[in-house]
């Protein structure tokens, strides 16, 4: 099932909120599948993929071209430049 632009937000939300340690990991992933009716596996997937790219790390798992698009603009503007870089130079590895 194709991932919603609305699916998007929430997951970045959640992401970061993992991400920061404000939420466990599980709860992140029950709210996105329960909540906003993400597969779990995607919902697993997205925050997974969040945390490389703010650690500047490989990931494996493909987002869509809106989802990556949406996840860098938004970590630029709530971390910053050195983040953006972090997040691209992890792009980069899974391209």
């Amino acid at each position: 099932m194709k991932i919603t632009e609305k699916q998007t937000h929430q997951a970045y939300n959640i992401s970061k909120a993992v991400y920061l340690g404000e939420i466990s990991f599980q709860d992140g992933r029950s709210q996105l599948a329960d909540k906003h009716s993400m597969n779990p596996n995607s919902a697993a997937d997205f925050i997974n993929n969040f945390k490389c790219m703010m650690d500047g790390k490989r990931f494996t798992r493909t987002l869509n071209a809106y989802s990556t698009k949406y996840f860098l603009e938004n970590i630029k503007l709530d971390f910053g430049t050195e983040s953006l870089i972090n997040a691209l130079t992890s792009l980069k590895l899974h391209i």
